[in-house]
């Protein structure tokens, strides 16, 4: 999530700032409980840093999931990183970031087109007295719902819209 307005503030991810030319890191994300994950097929982390503002994504081969003994075999996701700039600011990610912000311009765009098989209407308030709004699409017999409020999952938000878009 982020905070809606002016520059888009990423909440979910990890930040370092100092670190050493060469200087060569396994990060370790530990308890998660899906036994089936997209890591293990090919999934992997994205990255951006002060010097490379796109976020980019990890080469997979860089990239294990499993289950580990030491974490009460819960799974835990490992990937290897090497740092090439000292001064740089480096970002990671669990997928590419796809802001509330963003969602909501979109959304509105879509509304503003008036298409026949899209109707929105606001549900309630988040506690941060957000809209929380429901989105119903119906194009050729097939109806999809869902929300965008606080708690969805930023894949789950972009696959909608590109079901949304597909229909």
């Amino acid at each position: 999530m982020d905070e809606g307005e002016g520059e888009e503030k990423e909440k979910e991810g990890a930040e370092v700032v100092s670190s050493f030319v060469f200087q060569r890191v396994i990060f370790n994300i530990v308890n998660f409980s899906k036994t089936k994950s997209l890591y293990r097929d090919g999934m992997s982390p994205v990255v951006k840093s002060t010097s490379r503002p796109k976020w980019q994504r990890l080469p997979a081969k860089n990239v294990y999931y499993y289950r580990c003994p030491d974490h009460r075999r819960n799974y835990v996701m490992s990937f290897a990183f090497c740092f090439d700039r000292e001064d740089d600011v480096y970002q990671f990610a669990y997928c590419y970031p796809y802001t509330y912000s963003r969602l909501q311009h979109y959304l509105a765009s879509l509304e503003r087109r008036n298409l026949p098989y899209l109707q929105r209407e606001q549900l309630g308030l988040s506690v941060v007295s957000w809209e929380v709004k429901s989105a119903v699409s119906r194009w050729r017999g097939k109806c999809v719902r869902g929300g965008n409020g606080y708690g969805w999952s930023r894949g789950v938000e972009w696959w909608r819209r590109l079901e949304v878009e597909g229909l």
